[in-house]
């Protein structure tokens, strides 16, 4: 097991002193239709896969691939029907919308976790913006500007959990009365999480963000295994937020993310970062 030391493997195994079998997680992609053989498929199940396995190996849980079709209504109700015995659920192929109306209905139906790949994404987004700010400014004090993030409604509220206090909504419509060279010059970190643009800009630096399934990559393992070790129903912001903290937390200086070759890097600085949200009195 790809452990960073033992402290990071006991913390990551809370669970192991409660029960005989490792918690189960399903890795589950989602169609609106049962899906049919081909290249997209193919594709689609070397994703599950690759999730799958970085569970398996990286993390004392047991991971599987799942393969749903149908609306959200339909989807939840499998989730939290015949795969109730599921302790967590990573579920691919909806829009944030719609993972979160799963997420909402397999919930108030007493589970299993949801967390979408939206949220893992979006997660992780969030670390590089901390990342970034880090050898800039103190986060406290950080002008942060989102443009075109509406694909990613969590990412505003992660890094106002973060302590970021100014951020700014940009969009490309808004380019005549506020164009985007000025939007860059007046902030501090400037992040496109759409897809289709994926940068990070900070200073005179641009950074291409690697693809989103790389991005999850690194958020996945550590996030569910704390969870799971504490045996979280539901997934929340400061989950999102702790797991943000942990990732920035071994960030080298002057880079936004691990490194895409260390993916597994951040699972024990997660763990200890959702250890403390959890154990975090509530005021």
């Amino acid at each position: 097991m790809a452990w960073e030391s033992a402290d990071d493997a006991s913390s990551l195994g809370t669970w192991s002193r409660r029960r005989l079998s490792p918690p189960l997680v399903g890795i589950v992609g989602v169609s609106r239709h049962a899906p049919s053989s081909g290249p997209a498929r193919l594709r689609r199940l070397s994703t599950l896969d690759r999730y799958v396995r970085l569970i398996n190996d990286a993390t004392l849980l047991r991971a599987v691939a799942l393969e749903l079709a149908g609306t959200p209504p339909v989807v939840a109700t499998q989730l939290s029907g015949q795969l109730s015995s599921l302790s967590a659920a990573f579920v691919i192929g909806l829009d944030a919308p719609d993972a979160a109306e799963v997420s909402d209905q397999v919930a108030q139906a007493g589970g299993p976790l949801i967390v979408s790949f939206t949220d893992a994404v979006t997660t992780v987004h969030a670390a590089a913006v901390l990342a970034a700010l880090e050898p800039l400014v103190v986060v406290h004090r950080a002008r942060v500007a989102l443009a075109d993030a509406s694909a990613c409604p969590l990412l505003g509220p992660i890094l106002v959990g973060s302590g970021v206090p100014e951020l700014t909504f940009w969009h490309t419509r808004d380019a005549s009365a506020y164009p985007y060279r000025r939007l860059c010059a007046e902030h501090d970190v400037v992040i496109n999480p759409d897809p289709s643009a994926s940068l990070l800009e900070f200073g005179d630096v641009k950074l291409r963000l690697p693809d989103p399934s790389d991005l999850a990559a690194f958020v996945v393992p550590g996030l569910f295994g704390a969870l799971c070790g504490h045996g979280i129903a539901v997934s929340g912001v400061e989950h999102f937020v702790a797991a943000a903290r942990g990732i920035a937390a071994v960030t080298p200086m002057w880079e936004t993310l691990p490194g895409a070759d260390k993916p597994l890097l951040s699972i024990g600085a997660i763990a200890r970062h959702v250890d403390a949200a959890v154990n975090r009195p509530h005021r």
